[in-house]
């Protein structure tokens, strides 16, 4: 992505309030003969897709026509100060920056009580937050006011130190762990071999993991049931992954807070309730959590593209598992045209898994030229963003549509360099060694009672792994695999 791309992705994704904010700043900060950056910005701001030939010839002659690349790099940069003057005075943790500050320049001034007052401040404020970077620099500076303390007891002084350095550890470790596991969840979606479980398995086994009572804040809590609900999705058991997800988000409703990076982790939990639950199929518990996630999302006027997908993703997903193919074309068609223009502006987990539902759906109603293209480029283009539970899942099924489509001479090379690249990731399960082989015999087979008979015996042993959770596939999935077998095994 060049920077003229990451320039129009910044001007495409203001709000009205942020635009106008942003020409209120240029206009006080920028002298008149600056004004090259709002022309610019207008200009821009005007375009569906970037166009850089037609900008420099629409200033063709002019200075900013000389200056273009620093024009716009200045113009990136200008944006990005309006919109951290905007929001310095919405978010605890400018105000506790603000607060630290201050607490500073008193103590370099010699003004330890007034300094302390501020410092108690700030600590009171980043405690409130659970804020673990400001307690980290509120504790820097209250070591150096140590001496300047009356009648201060210094065994309460260490007690207090010692408590918020164990939380602030505390708070670094679960949230590392987090990160973890969620970067895993993106890796594996689904585990299928002993070396991913036992991966799983040790960060789940950390002593902070095991004893929930001895984790501090809130915020450590909803990150410990956000930690056990990614391992049980992992494992399949998507009832117990509902389940704690439902945990960490009745936390966050509770804690009532309006800041940006709060909503942000509020939608993300409740966008994984609807997921699981919808795998785990409690459609009854998921009513709340979607009314409330599209509440949410409307709270944040950046947000509403986003919430948009978000419910032609849920809505969709719904309409396709209950086989009602027509009513969910529509949302199908604008997911996957809002995907390709949004990709850098949501979560690319997100996208994989919208694109994998677009996929199930082209298979359904057996669009498979058009599904083809887009299983070219997702397996070939985008490898190093699919999970490999979501890339195991499409390579399969690029085999059975070349299969279905008659390409049977390509369908055996394919059969071959998917072995090969599953054998090599270790991720070669017993659902895949079916299919592969009944797909290479049926190659060889003309007669359709042949045919059929493969397909009864290949849908027994594929109803004989779901029955011991063996399947490793989430719920549209088995549903594209289940009813390719079924159509077969009707002769159509």
């Amino acid at each position: 992505m060049t920077y003229s791309d990451d320039l129009f992705m910044l001007i495409k994704s203001l709000t009205k309030s942020e635009k106008r904010h942003f020409k209120l700043f240029v206009t006080k900060t920028v002298s008149l003969d600056e004004k090259n950056y709002l022309r610019l910005y207008n200009e821009i701001i005007r375009q569906k897709s970037y166009d850089e030939k037609q900008l420099q010839l629409k200033f063709k002659g002019e200075n900013l026509s000389k200056n273009f690349s620093a024009t716009k790099y200045q113009l990136y940069h200008i944006i990005l100060k309006s919109l951290v003057l905007l929001y310095s005075s919405r978010s605890h943790y400018s105000k506790e920056r603000l607060t630290l500050n201050q607490a500073q320049i008193l103590f370099e001034r010699s003004l330890y009580k007034q300094s302390i007052k501020k410092i108690e401040a700030a600590k009171k404020v980043a405690m409130d937050n659970e804020d673990v970077n400001s307690m980290h620099d509120v504790l820097e500076l209250e070591r150096k006011l140590y001496p300047y303390r009356e009648n201060s007891n210094m065994n309460d002084v260490i007690k207090s130190e010692k408590y918020t350095t164990n939380w602030i550890l505390q708070e670094l470790a679960i949230t590392s762990c987090f990160q973890e596991i969620l970067a895993l969840m993106k890796i594996y979606h689904r585990v299928k071999n002993k070396e991913e479980l036992k991966r799983i398995e040790e960060l789940i086994n950390q002593p902070m993991l095991i004893e929930f009572t001895a984790l501090k804040s809130a915020n450590s809590k909803i990150l410990y049931y956000r930690i056990l609900s990614i391992y049980f999705f992992l494992i399949g058991d998507n009832y117990l992954a509902f389940k704690y997800t439902k945990s960490a988000t009745s936390i966050l409703s509770g804690k009532n807070n309006k800041d940006r990076l709060y909503q942000h982790h509020l939608s993300e939990s409740l966008f994984y309730s609807i997921i699981f639950g919808f795998e785990a199929d409690i459609n009854s518990d998921l009513t709340a959590d979607i009314s409330i996630f599209f509440k949410l999302k409307g709270i944040n006027p950046n947000e509403k593209f986003t919430s948009d997908l978000y419910k032609k993703y849920i809505l969709a997903s719904s309409f396709l598992y209950e086989g009602k193919t027509a009513i969910c074309e529509s949302s199908i068609n604008e997911l996957e045209n809002s995907i390709m223009y949004s990709a850098g502006k949501i979560d690319p987990y997100f996208v994989i898994l919208s694109l994998n539902l677009v996929c199930c759906y082209l298979f359904l109603t057996r669009k498979y030229e058009k599904l083809i293209m887009i299983l070219d480029f997702l397996i070939f283009k985008t490898s190093k963003l699919i999970g490999l539970a979501i890339k195991d899942f499409m390579m399969l099924l690029r085999v059975i549509v070349h299969y279905e489509m008659r390409n049977y001479d390509y369908a055996e090379n394919l059969i071959r360099n998917t072995s090969r690249f599953l054998k090599k990731k270790n991720r070669y399960s017993d659902l895949e060694k079916l299919i592969l082989a009944t797909i290479k015999s049926l190659l060889n087979i003309n007669h359709p009672k042949k045919k059929h008979q493969k397909f009864f015996n290949l849908n027994a042993c594929v109803n004989h792994l779901r029955n011991t959770d063996q399947l490793f596939l989430g719920k549209l999935e088995s549903k594209v695999l289940f009813t390719w077998i079924s159509d077969n095994m009707k002769g159509k």
